[in-house]
């Protein structure tokens, strides 16, 4: 039987949810600027990438690597990621993200110039699950606001999340909207054999078929993709592992410990050993600490003391 790699080795086009296939294709800014463009609905005359490494204000400050980070001409930032996992606490890290951007702002010297008035930071979030403890939404946009009236508190900040998994089971002609085709051909793309769908009503996915084609690709990116790919399957196969075993231990002990302490504190207590578990059997097996924390949402700290 032809196994998942042997299907996306002979692919046609690479797989944009990859580190390096997402990273490759929207550094091409005749793909980014049309992608922005039709999911926040605005118009950008030009794109300028900026370094995608944050090391904030002060020595202490937790460094943040950015996908792809971008900034317009009229000088509106745009942090865009791609996700493939989910994380216990990925809503407070798309927090974090743009509140960076936000405080790098105050440029130092300025303080006593500065009346904080603030330009547009853009968060776009493309995920590869639907985000956990919220409703199934293909986009979602998040924004500060009152919640007695619905207005908008403050418009310079904003987030959005598109989620792919709805996309692997849709038919092209279910795609009304202009995002929902750039989500379609993002997650069905890595199986296509022929033209990449919606040609004809966005122009820019014929600069994107072009640019993700496998053949495209020179020597050296043909070995950074290789690299990349094994590392995206390798997690994939990480994640099921981890599901599989971790939901049958943590629910058998909560189970055990809820009968005497409470059935809702006994399931998050069987929930927790079953991380712990799971991160036991992955560190036993060699795996980076990185990939064993995101996996299993355990700090590195954690998961070392095992």
């Amino acid at each position: 039987m032809e196994t998942q790699r042997e299907k996306e080795k002979g692919s046609l086009y690479i797989n944009p949810v990859t580190d390096f296939g997402f990273k490759y294709i929207f550094s091409d800014d005749g793909i980014m600027i049309p992608f922005i463009e039709d999911v926040l609905g605005v118009k950008i005359s030009q794109l300028t990438y900026l370094s995608s490494e944050d090391l904030g204000q002060t020595p202490d400050e937790k460094k943040v690597i950015y996908d792809l980070l971008c900034k317009d001409s009229e000088g509106n930032e745009f942090i865009v990621e791609m996700q493939n996992g989910d994380q216990v606490f990925f809503s407070d890290r798309i927090v974090y993200y743009l509140s960076k951007r936000v405080s790098a702002q105050l440029k130092s010297g300025e303080n006593s110039r500065w009346q904080y008035g603030l330009t547009p930071v853009y968060g776009i979030f493309v995920l590869n699950f639907h985000l956990h403890g919220m409703r199934a939404s293909a986009v979602r946009t998040i924004r500060l606001k009152v919640e007695e009236t619905g207005e908008v508190f403050n418009p310079n900040v904003t987030a959005f999340t598109l989620e792919l998994p709805d996309y692997r089971k849709k038919r092209d002609i279910d795609c009304k909207t202009k995002t929902e085709t750039w989500l379609y051909n993002i997650a069905n793309m890595e199986k296509m054999t022929g033209d990449l769908a919606f040609k004809d009503r966005q122009p820019a996915f014929i600069r994107l078929q072009e640019k993700a084609k496998r053949g495209n690709l020179t020597p050296k990116e043909e070995i950074e993709y290789e690299s990349s790919l094994k590392a995206h399957l390798d997690y994939n196969a990480c994640l099921h592992f981890a599901q599989v075993n971790g939901m049958e231990i943590g629910k058998a002990q909560g189970m055990e410990i809820g009968k005497a302490q409470g059935m809702e504190i006994g399931i998050a207590e069987g929930r927790a050993e079953g991380k712990l578990s799971v991160a036991r059997k992955m560190k036993l097996k060699g795996l980076d600490l990185a990939l064993i924390s995101e996996v299993t949402g355990l700090s590195t700290e954690e998961i070392s003391k095992l």
